[in-house]
């Protein structure tokens, strides 16, 4: 099914008018949106979140306060005020936790994960300044690249084309952040811009990135180097954009915030058409998207 229809994936808080925190409850969502159809993954009395669905679409990467799997013993290492992380396998509906992950390192010092595109490994960021890849069918982590001490990694994504890292990064102490290319191959870097704030979205197809700059949404193509201007990030006035995902040349996937209620839209650049996928009831965080292979 998965195969077929265009997904988003994200965490909802557990009832109405509830914020999502380590306090509250949030569950892991699955909204088909060719049909509508929304399944609630986890619904139960933990805090899910930082949910990343793999390039297959079968399985999810999070992280929670749980600390057992099922009918497994507790997690090695697991702090109980921080729980863990873990793997949902959609074929089977099943919970693996990733213990290899907490032997060294508090959970909350583990985050922003991006699967690489064959679903086999995937990246993720250690104390904001580290990038590293785990595989999942040896249980090694790699370290790949780190930044400066007195810089931090606010965000990054992987390009499949030319094997690169694209990476949101500033000075710890200023809000005002640059991108900078890695390739991983040659391990060489490049930046964008040094003199904007940049807020790095998502990826689009295996050579493009879709980012904020200065209020205005672009797409970049590391093959030709192109900046494309999409729109703002303010949609019909009061609408702002808080993650936006390219589903093709027109339409997006938007997370938007207005008067303090957070909806997940689809916008259609063409003709400023909204869709509302959800009516602002309870709050979401932690939007991802998996592309139909139709496409």
């Amino acid at each position: 099914i998965m195969n077929h229809n265009n997904f988003a994936v994200f965490i909802e808080a557990k009832s109405n008018n509830n914020s999502i925190s380590s306090d509250s409850y949030g569950e892991i969502v699955l909204l088909n949106l060719s049909t509508g159809e929304k399944k609630i993954l986890t619904n139960d009395n933990y805090f899910d979140y930082e949910t990343v669905i793999s390039p297959k679409g079968d399985k999810i990467i999070f992280k929670s306060n749980r600390l057992y799997e099922d009918s497994s013993p507790q997690i090695m290492g697991a702090n109980p005020a921080l729980g863990g992380i873990f793997i949902y396998d959609l074929p089977s509906n099943k919970i693996k936790s990733i213990s290899q992950l907490l032997r060294k390192d508090y959970v909350t010092n583990i985050n922003k994960f991006i699967w690489r595109t064959n679903g086999e490994s995937f990246f993720y960021l250690r104390n904001g300044i580290e990038i590293n890849e785990f595989n999942i069918s040896t249980n090694k982590s790699t370290k790949l690249m780190n930044c400066n001490d007195d810089e931090r990694i606010w965000k990054f994504l992987y390009i499949n084309r030319n094997n690169l890292l694209v990476i949101n990064q500033g000075h710890k102490e200023s809000s005002e952040s640059r991108i900078v290319i890695y390739n991983l191959d040659s391990q060489k870097s490049m930046g964008l811009d040094s003199t904007s704030n940049f807020v790095l979205f998502s990826s689009f197809g295996d050579h493009e990135f879709v980012f904020n700059k200065n209020r205005k949404i672009y797409c970049y193509n590391v093959l030709t180097q192109g900046i494309e201007y999409l729109f703002d990030v303010y949609l019909s006035g009061d609408i702002y954009v808080t993650e936006c995902f390219r589903i093709d040349k027109t339409e997006f996937l938007i997370m938007g915030k207005t008067k303090n209620i957070t909806k997940l839209l689809v916008y259609d650049s063409a003709n400023g058409k909204i869709t509302e996928l959800t009516n602002g009831d309870k709050e979401i965080e932690y939007l991802d998207f998996y592309r139909s292979k139709k496409q």
